[in-house]
This record gives structure tokens, C-alpha cells and sequence, in this order.
């Protein structure tokens, strides 16, 4: 086989002259650091486009390197509802809630995964809390 068909694509052979050619190893990729308040930005985007699985997953990267983010909290907490896991949702939206989150949509995605647990107090509690931050809530 000829250094032409051995090469990867896109990939120059490396030379040292002598005639001699190999194929440098692809160097495997290092995880760059991630700016939670873009990833939240970028995982609301995806949340609009209907992409919760990606949402989900940056949701996480933002929590492993910010584990008190109480926008992520509530995020993650919010998909994992969507996604019918209103247990961890739970946990999730209870650590938002108790980092200091004043979002009414927050209250009411923790209002609605306390009923799921049946908490009916405490959901009715988070409703209340909704409502009072966002009146338009209520029903009608």
C-alpha cells in the first residue's frame, strides 16, 4: 500500500525528508470549559427548537461546573418533567426554589412536580408563589 492510500483524508502525511512519510495520530479532543450564562442561552434556544434531549445536556454541563446555578436548577428540573421524571424534576426544582429563584415559571413547574408527588400542600403553596410573582397565572 502506498503512503497515498494509507493517509486519512483531509490529513497530510508528515515528512522529515529522507523520503520517509507516516500519518500523525489524531490527538484526542480536550473538553473546553464551558460559559454557563451562553450554555443557558444556547439550552433555552434549543428548549424553543423543540431539542429537549440537547437542552437537557447542557443543562448538565452547566450544573458540573456550576452546581448553585438556579437558572439551570429549574431548567433541568423543568425538562426532567416534561421528560416524566417528576422524582429527580422534583429535586431539581426544590434546589432552585432554595437557591433563591424569584421566576414565577419556576414555581409553578415546582407547583406542578409536587402534585405529581402528591404534595397537594406544597404545590398549592408553589402556585401561590407564581401567582403572586406573575398575577396573568392565575386562571381566569
Amino acid at each position: 500500500m502506498s503512503s497515498d492510500e494509507s493517509r486519512q483524508p483531509n490529513k497530510p502525511p508528515a515528512s522529515f525528508g529522507m523520503g520517509m512519510s507516516y500519518q500523525v495520530a489524531p490527538q484526542p479532543s480536550v473538553p473546553q470549559p464551558i460559559d454557563p450564562d451562553r450554555a443557558f442561552e444556547d439550552a433555552l434556544n434549543m428548549v424553543n427548537a423543540a431539542r429537549f434531549d440537547e437542552a437537557l445536556e447542557t443543562c448538565r454541563k452547566i450544573l458540573a461546573v456550576q452546581p448553585d446555578n438556579d437558572r439551570a436548577c429549574h431548567m433541568y428540573g423543568f425538562l426532567l418533567l416534561q421528560q416524566g421524571d417528576p422524582d429527580a424534576a422534583l429535586a431539581s426544582l426544590e434546589k432552585s426554589a432554595a437557591l433563591g429563584s424569584t421566576n414565577p415559571l419556576m414555581f409553578m413547574h415546582l407547583g406542578i412536580a409536587r402534585a405529581t408527588g402528591e404534595n397537594h400542600l406544597g404545590a398549592i403553596e408553589a402556585f401561590e408563589k407564581a401567582v403572586v410573582r406573575e398575577p396573568a397565572l392565575a386562571p381566569s
